[in-house]
């Protein structure tokens, strides 16, 4: 049987009996609920794991792809999932990329039909542990009617060729927003809850769930019991730096006033455009300063809010100084992406444009973040980096496979 034909068949049963399969095989004889909750298997989170079969999705309105793709590079192979529509654009944008080294591979699905996410790391996780690697689908893989197969057709395709161990989940959620490490002889997941949820799964529902899926000892929610928008998706917020180590976001000024007032002499464009309508009216009459104040105030509360349950596991915390500004406009250092390469952890780091709009690692923010991913033991290789304009960066446009 096909893969696509075992996908289609998924589809159906998850229709019916609103349950998961893995590889295809039949659910009464290979069934993740008969999973041990207690982990059998070590997770390895990415400071541990080399950069090697890489998978992204081509979006060509990030011009400034190319320059992670050429980093990667040195690294990986990359498998490129590619809209048929789009296939002249990826065509001439893999004429500018090196020919000598690791390859690009363009995967390409059915344009009349979508790919749901638009980032590569929201479109699954990729567990590994150090006995067996697994891809976990969103529940929202089993919620695509028949008529849509097709466009992913390419990408299950793909999965086909060496992973018969995947999983799609009761859950939905997306990639940028879960994440894993191994502490203290413990598998935990940490998973930002403010997706839809077709199943209208309670709590309790979704934790065994991901304990089964996951094999994890235990799962730690994040903005779970608030009805206030998340600060994003975890990957934006704080990043594993080493066994037992996080690094986490922290703004480092305390009101807007601060921000209003404070004469760094290089702030960004953003910050000066903020400047310029400080005293405006927002659509509802409020002034843009009360609206920012608030949406501030929440941020602070959601990164103190990380930061006290990772305390409170035993992790040590490091905290990234960053800007209100870049935060508002999905400008994260944090999302980056740690791999280990002959036995050094190194960091692909998106920085940022200056007041001019030009990218200079010697621009403030960019220097002190690339100072404190150095002084967590990290090497550190900048990449310029526009995905910001599409509410994402490095870690979102990078996923494995």
């Amino acid at each position: 049987m096909s893969l696509i034909q075992k996908f289609a068949r998924g589809v159906l049963f998850s229709s019916l009996i609103a349950m998961p399969f893995i590889g295809g095989d039949k659910l009464d004889k290979k069934n993740y609920l008969d999973f041990p909750i207690s982990h059998v298997e070590n997770f390895i989170p990415e400071y541990k794991r080399e950069l090697r079969n890489v998978f992204m999705k081509f979006q060509p309105e990030i011009k400034y792809q190319a320059n992670l793709i050429k980093e990667v590079l040195k690294y990986s192979d990359v498998d490129f999932l590619v809209a048929e529509s789009y296939k002249k654009e990826f065509e001439s944008f893999s004429k500018t990329l090196p020919v000598e080294g690791n390859k690009i591979n363009p995967i390409y699905y059915k344009s009349e039909g979508r790919i749901r996410q638009a980032w590569a790391q929201d479109l699954f996780e990729f567990l590994v542990t150090d006995k067996n690697e697994r891809v976990i689908l969103p529940n929202y893989f089993s919620m695509n009617s028949s008529s849509s197969v097709n466009s992913y057709s390419s990408f299950i395709n793909l999965l086909e060729q060496d992973y018969e161990d995947y999983i799609i989940s009761l859950n939905n959620f997306e990639g940028g927003s879960v994440t894993y490490d191994s502490f203290r002889g413990k598998n935990i997941l940490f998973v930002g809850d403010k997706f839809s949820n077709f199943r209208n799964l309670n709590k309790n529902e979704k934790i065994m769930n991901y304990k089964k899926e996951f094999g994890a000892d235990s799962v730690v929610f994040f903005n779970y019991d608030s009805n206030e928008t998340p600060l994003f998706h975890l990957d934006q917020c704080f990043t594993f730096v080493d066994s037992g180590k996080v690094a986490i976001l922290n703004l480092d000024k305390y009101s807007i006033k601060d921000f209003y007032n404070e004469s760094e002499g290089d702030l960004s464009i953003f910050e000066k455009e903020f400047y310029l309508n400080y005293s405006s009216y927002g659509a509802n009459g409020e002034l843009v300063s009360n609206l920012l104040e608030k949406s501030l105030n929440y941020s602070k509360k959601m990164l103190n809010e990380i930061k006290n349950k990772f305390n409170k596991l035993g992790y040590e915390t490091f905290s990234l100084p960053a800007s209100y500004w870049q935060i508002l406009n999905y400008q994260s250092y944090i999302n980056s992406r740690l791999f280990m390469n002959e036995g050094k952890k190194k960091i692909l780091m998106p920085i940022f444009p200056n007041s001019n709009s030009i990218y200079d690692i010697n621009y403030f923010r960019n220097k002190q973040a690339k100072e404190f991913f150095q002084s967590c033991g990290l090497e550190v290789i900048p990449v310029e980096n526009d995905s910001w304009i599409k509410q994402g960066n490095i870690h979102c446009l990078i996923n494995e496979i």
